[in-house]
Order: C-alpha cells, then sequence, then structure tokens
C-alpha cells in the first residue's frame, strides 16, 4: 500500500494520471493500484493478469481495464485470495468477488476500541459531496478544514489520503474523471493559496519549485512546496512540465537557495540519460532537491541532486538548510 508520507502521495502526484487518453504509464499505475512495479510485471509475466501495450520506446502502457483489475486484484490478494486462482477472471468477476460479504476477512473489533477517527468521517462526507457534484460543499468543507488545522496537518490528513482516495476509487469506476477533475481543482486552488499565504518575504531564502519538461504531475511538488512555506522559504512555485531554459531563467532571476523539483513520469533511456545531465547541470548551480517514487531510477543517477521519496525527509533535510545569509550570487 501507498503510505500517504511517500511523495507518491496523491495518487500520485496527484489526480493527473494519464499520458495519454487511455493509457497509463507504470508509475501512474503503481500510484494508482497501490502495488510495485515489481509485483506488476510478475503478475503480467506469470499469471497473465494484465496484457499493457508498449509505446515505441518499449515502456509499457495500460489500459483503464488493467488499472481497474490491478486495484482488483491487489485488494483481494490483501484478504487472502492466492493471486494464481483469481488472476484469470475478468473484471467484472473480480468487481462481484470484491463486493461479496464472505470474502471479506476482517477481524472482530476490541471491546474497548476507540471512536471511530474524525478525519475519517470528514474524508467521508467531503467524498459524498464531490460525488454529488456539490462543488460548494466540497469547497467550504476543505476550507474550514484549512483554517482549523495546521497547514502541515492539514496536508497529511486531508491532501494526500484525499488524493489517494480519489485515485483509488477511479481506478475501482466508482467515480468519474469529472469527479476527479472537480478534486485536482479544489486541491490546487487551495494548495496554492495556503503556500502563498506562508511564504515569507525577502531576507528569507527563497525556493523554487517545478517540475521537469516530460514530467507533468505537480501535486508532489507543490505539497513539497507548502511544506517548504511553513517552514519559512519564500515559494517561488512555476509549473509543471517546464523545459530546462525555463527552469535556467528563473534561476536567474531568483537566486534561490533551493531548488526542488517533481520527477514521477516513467522515462525511456534516451529521456532519463537527458534528465540525469539536466540534474547534474542544475544541481551544480543551487541545491537541488528531487522527489520521486521510490522505484524510479533517476534515485540512483541524478548525480548531484538529492533525491528522496518521503516527505519527512524532505522537511529535515530543508530544515537544516535553511540559512540566515542571502544566497551567493549565481
Amino acid at each position: 500500500m501507498v503510505t500517504i508520507t511517500n511523495w507518491r502521495g496523491g495518487n500520485g502526484e496527484g489526480t493527473e494520471m494519464t499520458d495519454s487518453p487511455g493509457q497509463y504509464r507504470m508509475a501512474v499505475v503503481s500510484q494508482i493500484s497501490g502495488l510495485d512495479p515489481h509485483t506488476i510485471r510478475a503478475w503480467q509475466r506469470r499469471y497473465g493478469a494484465v496484457a499493457p501495450s508498449r509505446s515505441d520506446g518499449n515502456t509499457r502502457l495500460f489500459s483503464a481495464d488493467d488499472v481497474a483489475r490491478l486495484t482488483l486484484l491487489r485488494e483481494l490478494t490483501e484478504r487472502g485470495h492466492p493471486i494464481g486462482t483469481i488472476a484469470h477472471l475478468d473484471t467484472g468477476e473480480l468487481t462481484a468477488l470484491v463486493r461479496r460479504p464472505e470474502s471479506l476477512v476482517a477481524p472482530a473489533p476490541l471491546a474497548d476500541a476507540p471512536t471511530a477517527d474524525p478525519m475519517i468521517a470528514f474524508r467521508a462526507a467531503y467524498m459524498g459531496a464531490v460525488r454529488r457534484f456539490d462543488a460548494g460543499a466540497a469547497a467550504a468543507m476543505l476550507g474550514k478544514a484549512a483554517t482549523a488545522m495546521s497547514s502541515r496537518a492539514f496536508v497529511y490528513e486531508v491532501v494526500i489520503p484525499i488524493l489517494q482516495d480519489t485515485g483509488v476509487r477511479w481506478a475501482r469506476g466508482e467515480i468519474g474523471i469529472a469527479h476527479e477533475h472537480l478534486v485536482s481543482a479544489q486541491m490546487r486552488g487551495l494548495i496554492t493559496t495556503l503556500t502563498s499565504m506562508h511564504s515569507a518575504r525577502n531576507p528569507a531564502p527563497k525556493l523554487v519549485a517545478a517540475t521537469p519538461a516530460g514530467h507533468r504531475h505537480e501535486f508532489g511538488v507543490m505539497i513539497g512546496a507548502l511544506l517548504a512555506a511553513t517552514q519559512g522559504y519564500d515559494v517561488v512555485y512555476v509549473g509543471p512540465d517546464l523545459p530546462e531554459r525555463e527552469i535556467q531563467w528563473v534561476l536567474d532571476a531568483c537566486r534561490p537557495h533551493i531548488l526542488l523539483l517533481g520527477v514521477v513520469t516513467e522515462s525511456s533511456p534516451d529521456e532519463l540519460k537527458d534528465l540525469q545531465q539536466q540534474l547534474s547541470r542544475l544541481a551544480a548551480q543551487v541545491t537541488t532537491y528531487v522527489g520521486t517514487p521510490d522505484f524510479h531510477p533517476i534515485a540512483q543517477l541524478a548525480t548531484g541532486a538529492v533525491c528522496f521519496h518521503r516527505y519527512e525527509t524532505f522537511e529535515q533535510a530543508i530544515a537544516t538548510n535553511h540559512p540566515s545569509s542571502p544566497p551567493p550570487k549565481m
């Protein structure tokens, strides 16, 4: 299962799940299904659980049905069903099996079990409003929670779990793309507002946040930027999918202490080599942190850049690196 503290938090880099209509790369499928890439490949090879197509660069491309199947298979294996006995079932049969009461194996509640977590109830109520397309009620709930909680608690207890839940529900067919877009729009707007509210001003150290060209999934880096703002950084978030020359332009103008990048999308060997060289050039100029899923190969290749998979790791690093002197000239 994906933990809420993983850089993949959100349904990965948020809920922007498609690389092209109806096709999903391994990194995104792993985020949504809760399965690591090794397991997905093994289930494909040994049991024929899914049959992804291939891109021109020989990258696996999964269909929406593949994503739904993997999510259902993960849930059923967690309930004790051997993968070898269910991998051959079609998606409808898997869905029916998930819904069968006898397929649920739950322990009896403890006599002194605490009452339900109020945050679970809150998130369920929010998703209920989303499913009804009651955008006003959903936005009001988020706004109230953001006001009542610290921004850090809001990230870990509201934003990341809701983004993950949205991805899982979408993969199961419980909600549609319109629901996902509604959640994304509300979360994006609120994260941006909170980041602006927290961002310190001169002479606070600057942090520039973006994603490189070809990496459009922005929620991970947006969350990282908000967490940095709560630590007193003056955050400049310039968005996803930026060519290196654009990132360089921002660095020249802002002279930040830290550059935060998000890398999620699976890359071809040539793309990976280009990204490695780009990160090396950027890291030679400024302390560079790269948030990635724990299986992304760039973590072993990004010479000079510091890769991390968990938000806590990033928070600790930037707390240690928070300077009191102005940044050096670039």
